[in-house]
């Protein structure tokens, strides 16, 4: 028997209230509702899989991850010679008034090939650069994927939530329709008057009202995760897991034992190694000599009028030359005044660097607060519900003596279904706040709950 079934068949036979809180306790809060047979439940494992199987986000992060790889790993380029081949047919030939007819002269044949390389002072640090710029992308993808991954993990969840506010308002919908028709019955007995039977038909009315808008919201959520993994038709999620209280020890201490495997302070730090390689560079290129040499070789030769292969010529040359840069030695020149732009960059990444681990000491300090705050209000939710369950027992006692009325019994009814959604809010809110934390500091949420989980909560 399900548990609206459970709670209507109550109301009507004043069935023993001890079952109906059992049922409650089980059915609302410790395990979400489960999906019908028909219909698939998806984990969020398998979200975040189908996620990275088909949204396009992450394949398009993807694509630009192997592109900056691949041309971070393309180190031979930069010392090939530049290499050029070239060939080419010209026909000659004489024609009126010159000649009576026209008539066929013969045909040349030009060829060359050529080969240059060049070398500057920034080539010395070209393998540092590209060791960076492959870190770059890789950190560039690690953000971009946790970011579609955490909006995954707020739509999974939120989906729960709603599923939850859903069912409690077709609950409430139900207890509404069960006063209307009391109330319709004791109008055509003369018992009740219009005023109180429009009462009770608005009443319904807007209960019906907040079960569609319930159903929207819940759908709507579905389709924001369906967006975002790919996965298509209706589905179920899995029961909200077992809540792990967390307790920290010092945002500080946090901040200490993880601040260097965050993604965002990796990246800060990569992005100053390469402000910093940019200078070097820079500096090489306006003080060491770019030397440039090339080679090429050229052939001439071809037929005349009767095709006999004429003379041919060879040439051969080469040559090399040295550019001395001289402008990083004038003030305000432009070498100079690279450098000290180089310079200028190194200050900015440097501050952004200190920026960045503000932020997230900042972050997780705000972060451990909302997650104690919420497990606070989670204990405050508990007392709550069951103030609410005791009261509801006691006026369900009242009611099957005849001293309270059929509202009355469903006002405090519904202050249970309340109670234990909010209570279920909370819970919610502090396992998509341990997400965010193990976001930050680059661990799973399994790794958090294991190191600062309380146990025996």
């Amino acid at each position: 028997m399900d548990l609206q079934e459970s709670i209507k068949k109550t109301f009507k036979g004043g069935r023993f209230i001890r079952l109906l809180q059992k049922i409650m306790i089980i059915a609302i809060v410790a395990v979400l509702p489960l999906a019908a047979a028909d219909i698939p439940v998806i984990t969020l494992d398998e979200a975040l899989r189908s996620a990275a199987e088909n949204n396009i986000s992450i394949k398009s992060a993807e694509v630009t991850l192997n592109r900056s790889i691949r041309n971070a790993d393309n180190a031979m380029g930069a010392f090939m010679p530049d290499l050029r081949l070239s060939a080419g047919l010209q026909a000659g030939g004489n024609f009126p008034p010159a000649t009576e007819a026209p008539a066929y002269t013969g045909l040349t044949l030009n060829a060359g090939a050529s080969a240059s390389f060049s070398f500057s002072g920034s080539m010395i640090k070209d393998g540092e650069t590209r060791a960076l710029d492959r870190e770059d992308a890789i950190l560039t993808f690690q953000n971009d994927t946790k970011s579609i991954e955490q909006l995954i993990i707020t739509a999974y969840w939120t989906i729960a939530a709603n599923k939850i506010q859903a069912d409690n308002a077709s609950t409430l919908a139900e207890d509404a329709k069960t006063q209307y028709e009391s109330t319709l019955a004791m109008y055509n007995s003369g018992i009740s008057d219009e005023l109180a039977l429009n009462q009770a038909e608005l009443a319904y009315n807007q209960a019906m009202l907040t079960v569609k808008t319930a159903e929207d919201t819940l759908e709507n959520s579905k389709d924001s995760l369906r967006t975002l993994t790919g996965i298509g038709g209706d589905f179920s999620i899995s029961p909200l897991p077992e809540t792990v209280y967390l307790c920290f020890p010092s945002a500080e201490d946090v901040f200490g034992e993880y601040s260097e495997r965050s993604t965002a302070i990796r990246q800060s730090r990569n992005n100053l190694a390469s402000a910093r390689n940019t200078l070097d560079s820079t500096r090489l290129d306006s003080y060491v000599p770019t030397i440039t040499a090339d080679l090429s070789y050229s052939y001439r030769g071809g037929w005349n009028a009767s095709w006999d292969y004429g003379s041919s010529g060879h040439g051969l040359t080469g040559g090399i030359s040295v550019l001395l840069p001289i402008g990083a030695i004038l003030p305000g020149g432009s070498g100079d005044t690279a450098i000290r732009n180089a310079e200028d960059e190194v200050m900015i990444q440097s501050l952004a660097l200190m920026q960045s681990q503000e932020d997230l000491m900042s972050s997780i300090r705000d972060c451990i607060a909302r997650i104690s705050q919420y497990q606070d209000s989670m204990d405050m939710a508990e007392k709550s519900v069951s103030s609410a369950e005791r009261t509801y027992e006691l006026m369900n006692e009242a009611y099957e003596a005849g001293l309270v009325t059929d509202s009355e019994l469903a006002d405090t009814r519904t202050e249970v279904l309340t109670a234990r959604f909010e209570a279920l809010a909370y819970n919610i809110n502090q396992l998509l706040e341990s997400y965010s934390l193990a976001y930050m500091l680059d661990i799973s949420i399994e790794d958090l709950q294991a190191e600062y989980g309380i146990k025996g909560e």
